[in-house]
């Protein structure tokens, strides 16, 4: 095995030899009076929770808001997760005006025909408790499915609802049968609005132009699925413009009031339509974030996939005051309370590539005079009595003293050493390396197949196969172990590259 070294300042290498087209519904649009009956009428489009038409179901909660009148005991959010039950005591209530947001192991798709239902707890096909429903592809831009009703009257707290009388709700059908949605009728409802400002109440239609227009949704990638609540008391409208009234629609009425479990019960939602990821392997690395300070605003932070697909981040825990950015490019944001921080990488794959495994990432946030607060490469080599330059092997150990910036030991003791080992084999280049969380740099893994030209490094998207946080004398460090597939470059040499700020 041959070992190339190349220092420079604020850098060391270490090497080593080895959508589509939106599909028609199958519904009338827009949706004619009287709509889809009952259960067993032939007009029902009511789908059975063991219809072969269900390829998935609803595997995550984003968020739960509870509303008022409703016992802890109907606040179980995981029995609004997995296979429709069709009982009327294993739901999820929502409460008066309460709302819960759901996610899935694959976005959904607008494919042929419906793409997904919503079944409630009803037990019978006139007892309706009903729920707007909202759907999102990035998690904050939900847009509303187009609701109608033709109810006059309140319903009183154990009234009844004709079925035909309302349409775009979830909750219409009774238990063991879920209301179907087709994402179509989202694309037709905005051509509409376009077409026709009379079409829908005023406040419906601005707001399904305000997402459609900024291209803020992408009905080929659903990831969320939000149920609001419909309080029932005829103070909210349907989104069907009452004809010659320019303000608003159609009132809607359901039970009300009600108590204990008020509102809509969840009892699950199910994928008819989803997105075929590929097979394809993917992965994805970030550098080892160094502790951060209190109070900090706009810290930018870096995650990429082996597949040059976007990572998405999302925090796992974090004390008080710890922000992330919603949106990529993502920026980290420190409250005055310090602790823990963890992150959570993920991306969901496409038609090429499977899921990435989940990466998680941590550190800690301090105050700015604590022990563990982070040092630049220049307050270290000041504060260690070093030189500028920081390729010097200072004390001569054979380590740079930009090795022993990152890898957290001392560059005025012979005996203190990085820890770097690696392990080559016919398929793959191991690494694994030690490194301190109080140095501010960033890694990557590179490889080239002819040294002749310093210019034609590869970027590398290592596996993270193993990452254990520790302490060595007190000080933060991250062990990490890096593969990288040996076939997926020529490649003949191979390094780990530091650049420090």
């Amino acid at each position: 095995m041959k070992i190339f070294l190349k220092f420079q300042l604020q850098l060391l290498f270490v090497c080593f030899f080895a959508s589509g087209m939106l599909l028609a519904g199958s519904f009338s649009f827009p949706a004619v009076h009287p709509f889809p009956a009952k259960v067993g009428e032939l007009s029902s489009t009511a789908l059975s929770k063991d219809s072969e038409l269900i390829v998935g179901w609803a595997t995550g909660v984003e968020d739960y808001s509870p509303g008022t009148n409703v016992d802890a005991a109907w606040q179980d959010t995981s029995e609004g997760l997995g296979a429709a039950e069709g009982s009327t005591h294993d739901i999820v209530c929502l409460g008066r005006g309460g709302s819960i947001t759901l996610t899935f192991e694959h976005p959904i798709v607008n494919g042929e025909g419906d793409d997904f239902a919503v079944f409630e707890n009803s037990f019978s096909d006139t007892f309706l408790e009903l729920a707007w429903v909202e759907v999102s592809s990035d998690g904050v831009h939900f847009v509303r499915f187009p609701n109608y009703s033709y109810l006059t009257q309140p319903v009183g707290g154990f009234g009844n609802l004709n079925t035909s009388d309302i349409y775009g709700f979830a909750g219409k059908y009774r238990r063991g049968y879920g209301t179907p949605f087709d994402l179509s009728e989202l694309q037709e409802a905005y051509e509409a609005v376009l077409n026709d400002s009379t079409v829908f109440a005023d406040d419906y239609g601005d707001a399904l132009k305000a997402v459609f227009d900024s291209n803020n949704i992408d009905l080929n990638d659903i990831r969320y699925v939000r149920l609001v609540d419909v309080v029932g008391d005829g103070n909210q409208s349907s989104a069907l413009r009452v004809p010659n009234y320019e303000q608003a629609g159609y009132p809607v009425f359901d039970p009300y009031p009600t108590s204990g479990s008020a509102g809509f019960d969840l009892d699950a939602v199910a994928v008819l339509n989803e997105f075929e990821v590929g097979d394809e392997v993917q992965t994805i690395f970030v550098s080892p974030i160094a502790n951060q300070l209190v109070n900090q605003t706009a810290v930018p932070l870096t995650f990429i996939s082996s597949s040059g697909l976007q990572v998405s981040a999302q925090i796992d825990s974090a004390p008080d005051g710890t922000q992330l950015s919603e949106l990529p490019p993502y920026a980290l944001q420190t409250g005055s309370d310090s602790g823990t921080v963890t992150l959570r990488l993920s991306q969901s794959g496409d038609e090429t590539y499977a899921p990435a495994e989940d990466v998680l990432v941590s550190f800690d946030v301090v105050a700015v005079d604590s022990s563990l607060a982070p040092k630049s490469l220049s307050q270290w080599q000041t504060e260690h009595a070093l030189p500028v330059d920081a390729t010097l092997d200072s004390d001569g150990d054979g380590a740079s003293d930009l090795e022993e910036y990152v890898a957290g030991t001392d560059a005025n003791d012979a005996t203190d050493q990085p820890q770097l080992g690696q392990t080559i084999s016919d398929s793959s280049m191991e690494f694994v390396v030690t490194l301190s969380q109080l140095a501010e740099f960033d890694l990557k893994v590179e490889a080239i197949d002819d040294l002749s030209s310093q210019d034609g490094w590869d970027e590398m998207v290592p596996e993270i196969v193993g990452q254990n946080y520790s302490q060595v004398d007190g000080q933060p460090v991250v062990t990490l172990t890096l593969e990288v597939e040996r076939d997926e470059a020529p490649a003949k040499f191979w390094r780990l590259s530091f650049e420090a700020n």
